[in-house]
């Protein structure tokens, strides 16, 4: 199963290599001084189209990461348990190499005690030796002197106290010589023993020493097995992390591939609104021909600012610009025109008034909101209102008051999402506007 699932990511990696390969070329920018509603939806529709496929490439891309993270995730564990056997393995070794390291040491010890009990043994018998040779010496001066007999030793002694005295001497030496030279071979006689207990303790540390060492040999190859089983996997998951990397890069490439259509798409409704607007970047409803600030309290202030930011580890575009008044109570501020049109859409069917952590889902998000179309390609958007006052179909004027500032929709607060968006204002993310580029406090 594992070995099918392998084939199949590195099949898809080859489709990927095809579709990186075979990616569309970004249109150029539109340079047209003209263009009419028919060639603008035309055009729109058609880079719609291409930002489809190219978000259902990605959108594939995506759930083979998901697949390939999942094996991996699973290899990972492969290459975890095999890495716990190589340490336990390797945590028998360590202990064996000790063992085999005192072992030495003992034999080292009984070498060199029993080097020094040989040279003791040595000492002795050369102790002997020389007692030897002394009784030799005086043996050969009795010889050469002649023989003494008991005869001798009691004619030539002056009384009987003197022959005594003679022959206990003669006994006495001879005794102590002997006595000497037994107490000598006794002492060697241990030493020996000795000697050849050690010997046998070292010949049965030297037998298991090698058993030890049969051991750890068998533990080294033991090791080696499972490190090459573990290499072929880790093998496995560097091919899975390279293919999820290259589906990655696949799907930055796409995604920059989008972003250069969404150009073409603003470029192509610019260039619209241009040519149909007669007050340009600014609108046409308030004083001076510019927009009005739709919430008109003192102390209102931008919250959050059109663009793109990142929340929580999730980057996101904001596609409005967020105004709260202060410390004004919601329900109490009103929210006006900013410019002059007709409301394509009004509704007060949120009632979840309070700050939310998350969507409570009326209106996609946005709760309460107007939408009013200024009729020069521009629809502008003011959501999370505590209430509607105006319906659809009614015509307003800049500043005129289209709602009451709120909390409903996706909001941790009260404040006025204002949003506008150019021709049908269909497709957001190409259609959205910076509102600070129409309107200012």
């Amino acid at each position: 199963m594992k070995h099918t699932n392998l084939k199949r990511i590195l099949s898809l990696l080859l489709v990927l290599v095809m579709v990186v390969g075979v990616l569309p070329v970004v249109p150029e920018v539109f340079t047209a001084s003209a263009v009419t509603k028919n060639e603008l939806d035309k055009k729109l529709e058609e880079l719609d189209k291409k930002i489809d496929a190219a978000q259902k490439e990605i959108d594939a891309n995506n759930k083979d990461i998901k697949d390939a993270e999942k094996t991996a995730a699973g290899i990972q564990k492969e290459i975890n348990a095999y890495q716990a056997k190589i340490d336990a393995v390797q945590a028998k070794i360590n202990i064996l190499t000790n063992k085999i390291s005192n072992m030495n040491a003992q034999i080292a010890k009984l070498e060199d005690n029993i080097k020094k009990l040989q040279a003791s043994i040595q000492k002795q018998e050369d102790t002997i030796d020389q007692t030897q040779d002394a009784v030799a010496k005086r043996m050969r001066a009795m010889y050469l002197s002649g023989n003494i007999s008991n005869l001798e030793l009691i004619l030539e002694s002056e009384n009987f106290a003197q022959l005594l005295n003679r022959i206990e001497l003669i006994a006495r030496v001879t005794r102590n010589d002997k006595a000497l030279i037994d107490k000598l071979e006794k002492e060697i006689s241990i030493v020996k023993e000795q000697q050849t207990q050690m010997a046998k303790e070292e010949t049965e540390i030297q037998s298991n020493k090698q058993e030890v060492e049969s051991s750890k040999q068998t533990l080294e190859k033991d090791r080696n097995d499972i490190a090459k089983d573990k290499a072929v996997v880790d093998a496995k998951k560097k091919k899975l992390d390279n293919y999820i990397g290259d589906l990655e890069d696949d799907n930055e490439e796409k995604q920059a591939y989008i972003a250069k259509i969404r150009q073409q798409q603003k470029a192509w409704m610019d260039a619209y609104v241009a040519q149909n607007s007669s007050h340009g970047s600014h609108g046409s409803g308030g004083a001076n021909g510019k927009m009005v600030w739709p919430v008109p309290c003192s102390d209102s202030y931008v919250t959050s600012p059109y663009g793109t930011r990142t929340l929580h580890g999730r980057t996101y575009t904001h596609y409005g610009m967020d105004i709260s008044c202060g410390h004004a109570a919601s329900n109490t501020v009103a929210v006006v025109a900013a410019d002059s049109g007709t409301v394509i859409s009004a509704s007060n069917a949120c009632g979840h008034n309070y700050r939310k952590s998350s969507s409570c889902g009326c209106n996609g998000g946005y709760g309460n909101m107007v939408v009013v179309d200024n009729g020069q390609g521009l629809h502008i958007y003011y959501a999370h209102l505590a209430r509607a006052t105006v319906s659809v179909g009614q015509k307003v004027s800049a500043g005129q008051q289209v709602g009451v500032l709120g909390c409903t929709g996706y909001s941790t607060g009260p404040h006025l999402h204002f949003e506008m968006r150019v021709n049908d204002g269909s497709n957001r993310a190409a259609a959205a506007r910076n509102p600070a580029n129409y309107v200012h406090k």
